[in-house]
């Protein structure tokens, strides 16, 4: 049976006889949780392996694996894409963009397709502290208002066209 947990039971000191209002303020942290006092359980009866014990409480705590930045911030990738799909996209006709070692920040203002021709990119996600990382022979559509960090550490090659709401 399930009970919310107030944070009477989250702060030290305080007894029942001091409602407080539990407030987003009032967390209890762990190693591998966070949890609010609006948000924490208790749970009666055996530990499992997700529980910890805490101030005579068992919080039971389940991690979920990080998804990839690429799944996170709506990134499609195609990678290794063959001649075949190449010229069905006519990658050949769009733009065409180089750069050589260096990192700055950019910001989508519209959807936008790369084909990666040459050497490899690192795309870092504002406020965000894993990366995608993009070599040549993958294709990437970025979405509209995304913005990250690019880094490259050699020379670079790219195929670029901007798409508009619709375009596949």
């Amino acid at each position: 049976m399930a009970m919310a947990l107030s944070a009477t039971a989250l702060t030290p000191g305080l007894s029942a006889r001091q409602p407080t209002l539990p407030t987003p303020k009032t967390s209890l942290k762990t190693s591998h949780c966070s949890l609010s006092a609006t948000t924490a359980h208790l749970f009666a009866g055996k530990r499992g392996a997700g529980a910890r014990r805490r101030g005579g409480a068992v919080v039971t705590c389940y991690a979920r694996p990080l998804r990839p930045v690429e799944e996170r911030f709506r990134i499609q990738v195609e990678r290794n894409v063959d001649e075949a799909r190449l010229k069905e996209l006519a990658v050949q006709r769009w733009s065409k963009w180089e750069s050589d070692v260096s990192a700055f920040d950019h910001e989508w203002k519209v959807d936008e397709q790369v084909y990666v021709v040459r050497g490899s990119v690192k795309v870092t996600p504002e406020d965000c502290q894993d990366s995608a990382y993009f070599y040549a022979g993958d294709l990437v559509r970025f979405p509209k208002w995304f913005c990250a960090t690019l880094s490259f550490d050699g020379e670079y090659e790219q195929r670029y066209r901007f798409l508009a709401y619709g375009d596949d």
